[in-house]
């Protein structure tokens, strides 16, 4: 029987746990707010409630108003009048709908508070989990470290974040090179980079060369990836841009001798001057 009882009360413990809950308070004269909720998922709709406790001797006419603002949308009315007696608190709840495309973050939400002596601007947290795949650019490097017209086989390599809550399975990374670049062989330009779940970050290769004719510039290039999320394919397309440098043009400025002269046979010091 004990056996039995602790069984459950680990599943219990185990399903809160799945259970995401979020909080955010703010304390504003005398005013205590707190806003709950139990996750705000991209293209979803969630229940936000809103607790104010009054702190002061003396019973207020509040108002709450929300400023609604992407990715919020409010699905019924964006404030509240309510009377709110001395030392009382009242919950308020708003269903909120997050836009579709909404990212993997936090955003702030807008309101204003009012008691008819004052009003004061403030805004609650709201942590958004974007349902997908999000993936993000980081860091690019290149050998050489400075590509230049002519270079052959430059390695380029690229960091790829997956900030999303979902993997991205069986993801397939092209390189989309701009005019003056051509991948180095066959399939330089493909990277067949497997599985990226959500949380990870995983590094791309690709080969290229450049064309010896190619003036110093910035030139814009496109990532282009395809993978299945949550049994969805996807197709996502992220620009950069890759940077040539000039080729170094060296040219003799002056020569000077420094011994007493130079004869056939004998040793002589000369200085010489270049300028790139």
């Amino acid at each position: 029987m004990q056996n039995k009882f602790m069984l459950l009360l680990v599943a219990s413990l185990l399903a809160i746990s799945l259970v995401s809950a979020y909080s955010d308070s703010i304390y504003i004269e005398d005013y205590n707010l707190t806003a709950q909720y139990d996750s705000a998922i991209a293209g979803e709709v969630f229940s936000l409630r809103v607790t104010i406790a009054n702190d002061a001797n003396t019973a207020k006419n509040i108002t709450l108003e929300f400023d609604a603002d992407d990715p919020f949308d409010f699905i019924d009315d964006e404030d509240a009048t309510f009377n709110l007696q001395a030392h009382e608190n009242i919950t308020k709840s708003f269903r909120i709908e997050v836009d579709e495309d909404a990212d993997s973050r936090k955003y702030d939400l807008d309101f204003n508070l009012d008691d008819e002596d004052d009003d004061w601007d403030d805004n609650f947290e709201i942590k958004v989990n974007s349902n997908s795949a999000e993936l993000v650019l980081g860091e690019m490097t290149s050998f050489p470290s400075k590509i230049q017209p002519g270079d052959d086989s430059v390695e380029f390599s690229i960091s790829l974040k997956n900030k999303g809550d979902l993997d991205a399975e069986d993801l397939i990374a092209t390189l989309a090179l701009p005019n003056g670049f051509e991948a180095s062989s066959s399939f330089a330009d493909i990277v067949h980079a497997g599985d990226l779940d959500a949380g990870d970050t995983s590094t791309l290769t690709f080969y290229f060369d450049v064309d010896e004719y190619l003036q110093e510039d910035s030139y814009n290039a496109e990532l282009v990836l395809e993978y299945e999320c949550d049994a969805e394919d996807k197709t996502q397309t992220l620009n950069f841009e890759i940077p040539i440098f000039p080729i170094p043009q060296f040219e003799i400025s002056s020569v000077d001798v420094l011994s007493a002269g130079v004869e056939k046979g004998s040793e002589a010091k000369i200085k010489v001057a270049i300028v790139n």
